[in-house]
């Protein structure tokens, strides 16, 4: 299948499709609760190969309600500096209550945390979420494998550097790595994380090493994991075990550049899928290229399937897909929809379906070879069939780990005041709000305001806010405001007549280039109307002034921004002021304006005294005049300045019925 003519709707929204060589997927999010969308595919907008057009469709669905979350603070905080709760995350997983129903949040700040992590059984629950994924990093070394140089050799269950015994837990924004395969690109097995308990999931986490990355559940028929926008990398091995697993849209990373193995599932007869791994990409890591298996049999009944997945540039499969020999006859290795970085088809022709493993005696010697056939295909059918809510969902529980990853959405319009007073607009969804200033965590809010009691004026700093949601999930930062070295930054707004007065002053300033004058309609879409060079070097005050000669009818929202020469900026509060305008018409000649006389016919609804000024294009009033119109519909000219230059200048006219500005040109 591939892209035809014409847009696919999801609303007023334009989906774009994620194509498989047989199928085609529409990924779609932060829809709002309780609203109803038409999805719209027109004719001819999906072909399949040979260019035959789909004949379209279109359907409505209503999305759920949703409850706004409680308020609250994070249950627990880890801080390698000491500004948390805790300085390990193994203290704040020791120090969580037992047998919770509902989510334990863990907050952890950047930093490196090291040692072997282990939840238990009776702690379900348990959320870890990390500052960022790159930021917070928890390592260890353990080897569970013989390196030769007599390191010692633990079990996989205190092996692992994380290790999750109990039901219900949720990661996101953390970094699991064992360093040793990590960093030496080698075996034996060194797990980065061992997933024992039902229901675990995990959002945009990396978990890195060579040999054995990751381990999933294998002694339970019904277990289920999610694992969601995530980074896995290894070589040998590095996703194994059983469950039923569901990859939704990871990347798997190569770190070895010929004979690796992607998976090696060990799944008990009657698991109901095994591993599903949905629209992934695979990429390469340290190396040049990639030559890889997707994966072999570990044990038991082995079931894996790769649907929709792209193969980045230097990645390739073998031809053969799979390795034909390890300890088991698998019940399904299968590919559907491989595509490489082109998006063009992969050849599947040469996939295996016949596999063995060898039977040792005691002493290790093959006494037989036991041969046996996997199925190695999917018809469109089936491959739909292996779908989230199949996989993950089950009747009688209400788990359902998208929502629980589903973050609120990014805050928007951020301000700061002089006194470090940050503001946002609250965001639907939201338990609390993250505040970071220059990168670090430095306070938490339950409303959508916060003021940082640690700055001092004379800095430069740089403040984001994060929504997170009542499972903890954080949303993308807002846009960074900045504050420069400047103090004492003041603004206000006042009316002069039908123009507005700008006037902000500073007490100091170090390094500032120049202010610009925003206005918006809403409060909240800002436009720059104007500019004031800054004095750059000052220990004394200053202030400066603008007229906005062109406010609109109705309410008009001022406010100032001080740009650093860096690029980095502050802004002033925001200043509201409302006009009331009866709008005449007025036509001005000629234009451009020759030997420096403008004519002016004027339309009202009755006679006026009128003012007339002329302004710059940054604000400057350069000329005022005024005239007596003593009809509605009048005539009447001004001679310019001699003084005022060739250029472009606006031109006001105001009083009780008219409030207009004109475009000049002076040649």
């Amino acid at each position: 299948m591939k892209l035809g003519t014409g847009n696919i709707t999801l609303g007023a929204k334009t989906l774009t499709g994620v194509f498989g060589s047989k199928t085609v997927t529409f990924p779609y999010e932060k829809l709002s609760y309780n609203t109803s969308y038409t999805v719209t595919v027109p004719n001819g907008a999906l072909t399949d190969m040979s260019g035959n057009a789909y004949a379209g469709t279109s359907f409505t669905f209503t999305t759920a309600n949703r409850a706004e979350p409680v308020k609250k603070l994070y249950d627990a905080i880890v801080a390698k500096d000491g500004s948390g709760d805790y300085t390990s995350v193994i203290d704040a997983i020791g120090a969580a209550p037992t047998s919770r129903t509902t989510p334990w949040v863990i907050f952890i700040k950047n930093g490196t945390y090291t040692g072997h992590h282990d939840i238990p059984t009776n702690k379900p629950f348990i959320h870890l979420i990390g500052q960022s994924r790159n930021g917070v990093i928890i390592s260890d070394n353990r080897l569970s494998g013989n390196d030769g140089n007599g390191s010692p050799v633990y079990n996989v269950n205190l092996g692992a550097t994380m290790v999750v015994n109990a039901n219900d837990v949720y990661f996101e924004n953390i970094t699991f790595e064992n360093a040793f395969g990590y960093n030496n690109l080698a075996g034996p097995q060194a797990l980065a994380l061992y997933t024992i308990g039902d229901k675990f999931a995990m959002n945009n986490c990396y978990l890195r090493s060579y040999q054995d990355t990751y381990l999933t559940t294998y002694n339970s028929l019904t277990a289920r994991h999610y694992i969601r926008k995530s980074r896995i990398e290894g070589a040998v091995d590095f996703i194994y075990g059983g469950g039923d697993v569901f990859f939704d849209a990871d990347t798997l990373s190569i770190n070895r550049a010929a004979g690796g193995y992607i998976v090696a599932p060990s799944h008990q007869s009657g698991t109901a899928y095994g591993y599903v791994f949905s629209n992934n990409v695979i990429i390469k890591d340290r190396v040049a290229s990639v030559d890889v298996y997707l994966g072999r049999p570990w044990q038991n009944a082995p079931k894996t399937v790769f649907i929709n997945t792209k193969l980045a540039s230097n990645v390739n499969i073998y031809p053969q897909g799979w390795y034909y020999k390890m300890g088991a006859i698998p019940a399904v290795f299968a590919d559907y929809g491989t595509v490489n970085s082109n998006g063009q088809p992969v050849d599947v022709s040469q996939r295996i379906s016949n596999y063995e493993y060898d039977v040792k005696d005691g002493n290790g010697n093959v006494t037989s070879t036991v041969t046996g056939t996997a199925k190695s295909s999917l018809t469109d059918a089936e491959a739909a069939a292996y779908s989230y809510e199949n996989v993950i969902l089950r009747s009688g529980d209400a788990w359902d780990p998208r929502l629980i990853a589903e973050a609120p959405e990014q805050p928007a319009n951020v301000n700061i005041n002089s006194a470090f007073k940050l503001t946002w607009d609250a965001v639907s969804y939201t338990r609390l709000y993250v505040i970071t200033r220059n990168n670090v965590v430095i306070g938490f809010s339950l409303t959508n305001e916060y003021t940082d009691a640690t700055a001092t004026a004379g800095n430069n700093y740089t403040y984001k806010v994060q929504a997170a949601s009542e499972f903890g999930a954080l949303s993308a930062a807002s846009e960074p405001i900045q504050v420069l070295p400047i103090t004492g930054l003041t603004f206000n707004a006042k009316k002069a007549g039908n123009t507005a007065a700008l006037t902000w002053s500073t007490a100091t300033e170090n390094n500032t280039s120049h202010f610009e004058v925003q206005r918006s309609k809403n409060g909240q879409t800002f436009e720059t109307i104007g500019t004031r060079k800054a004095t750059g070097e000052s220990n004394s005050v200053k202030t400066y002034q603008f007229t906005d000669v062109n406010p609109v009818s109705g309410n008009n929202y001022y406010k100032i921004k001080a740009v650093d020469n860096d690029g980095k900026f502050s802004e002033t509060s925001v200043q509201a002021l409302k006009f009331d305008l009866q709008q005449a018409a007025f036509t001005v000649y000629p234009n451009p304006v020759t030997n420096h006389e403008i004519n002016f016919v004027l339309t009202t609804t009755k006679a006026t005294k009128v003012e007339i000024r002329v302004f710059s294009l940054d604000g400057r009033m350069l000329q005022t005049e005024k005239a007596d119109v003593q009809q509605a519909n009048a005539s009447f000219k001004i001679s310019l300045n001699r003084n005022i230059p060739q250029g472009i200048y606006l031109v006001k006219l105001s009083g009780a019925d008219v409030n207009q500005v004109a475009k000049i040109v002076v040649k």
